[in-house]
């Protein structure tokens, strides 16, 4: 650690709260414990912007009510806390939280199967995928049928098409429900 003389008492308090962060995560994310630090945050980022907004809350709380001094948690302490929480959003944001699902966005849903420049036929009339940002889009905006997306631990199939190809050949894509894609050249 980096010590500069006359450090700004902000810089210090940020070394406070790392330390305090280290220390909590002996608790919270015990190395006897299978907890991964993000299964405390079930929602993501807005699970944690509800933690930073309940400690706002308090913290109003003990401004109002002139108890500078409380009884248990102090004004400082609900501050760290903060911080901390701050440091754990920006963490989730980029995908590097202990126990993360890379597959999830940053409120932990699924994300969805992005397509890129592909031929689907719907019938006679092929669509450019190359304009369409998920699968859910494609199907309302195409008509083409089939369920959207699961969300579930077993690889099961969710639908296939026939993609024409720049040497018009046919391919069958099946469409997995774990966002992923299969192919196979289908005789035509």
């Amino acid at each position: 650690m980096l010590v500069v003389e006359n450090e700004r008492e902000s810089i210090k308090v940020l070394d406070e709260c790392k330390a305090l962060q280290r220390q909590k995560s002996l608790d919270y994310q015990n190395p006897a414990s299978s907890v991964k630090q993000a299964q405390h945050y079930r929602r993501g980022i807005d699970t944690i912007y509800d933690m930073m907004d309940q400690k706002m809350i308090r913290a109003k709380s003990i401004i109002e009510g002139g108890v500078m001094d409380p009884q248990f948690e102090k004004l400082e302490d609900t501050f760290k806390d903060i911080i901390n929480y701050a440091s754990f959003a920006v963490s989730y944001l980029r995908g590097k939280m202990d126990g993360q699902n890379p597959k999830h966005d940053q409120f932990n849903k699924p994300k969805p199967a992005q397509f890129t420049g592909v031929q689907i036929t719907n019938g006679a009339q092929p669509v450019n995928m190359a304009n369409h940002r998920d699968y859910p889009t494609f199907l309302q905006e195409t008509g083409c049928s089939g369920p959207a997306p699961k969300d579930v631990d077993a690889k099961v199939e969710v639908n296939s098409m026939m993609v024409q190809t720049a040497g018009n050949k046919f391919q069958k894509v099946t469409y997995w429900s774990d966002n992923t894609f299969t192919s196979e050249i289908v005789d035509s």
